[in-house]
């Protein structure tokens, strides 16, 4: 694990602003926040994300190999630890390239879809974990609502 954290911080640390992260991190996207997003694509979530990772390169190393690494290990506690962590890492890294360079190469990707993954991962690993409790699921069932 240590190996594919160093990994998604090096990935981090080389990414350059493309595309729509220069109006993110810039007055374009401070616009946008303040005006809650009104008649833009409805990702407050990822939007947010995108503006502090475009705007601190600390918050973007930290939030990037958290976020990716967590994919990672999710993968393998969902499969119930029966596969290795480099084959799940692996299973990523053979993504079709306009596929990882979208989400894994480009921040407001990256912002948007990975962060999301690892979040639907994380409800999926938790009802999955709980699945005895009625409670435990409705309640997620009803966030997802």
């Amino acid at each position: 694990m240590l190996a594919i954290t160093l990994f998604y911080l090096v990935i981090a640390w080389l990414l350059v602003l493309s595309g729509d992260d220069w109006a993110w991190g810039g007055d374009i996207g401070q616009a946008r926040l303040e005006n809650h997003f009104d008649e833009y694509n409805g990702r407050y979530f990822g939007n947010i994300i995108e503006m502090i990772i475009t705007r601190s390169i600390f918050a973007r190393l930290l939030i990037y190999s958290f976020v990716n690494t967590g994919i990672v290990f999710l993968i393998r506690e969902i499969l119930d630890r029966k596969v290795a962590y480099v084959y799940c890492f692996l299973l990523i890294l053979l993504l079709p390239v306009s596929f990882y360079s979208q989400t894994y190469g480009w921040l407001a990707g990256f912002a948007n879809y990975n962060t999301s993954t690892f979040l639907f991962l994380l409800i999926i690993y938790f009802v999955q974990k709980n699945r005895n409790s009625f409670f435990y699921v409705g309640a997620f069932l009803f966030y997802l609502c």
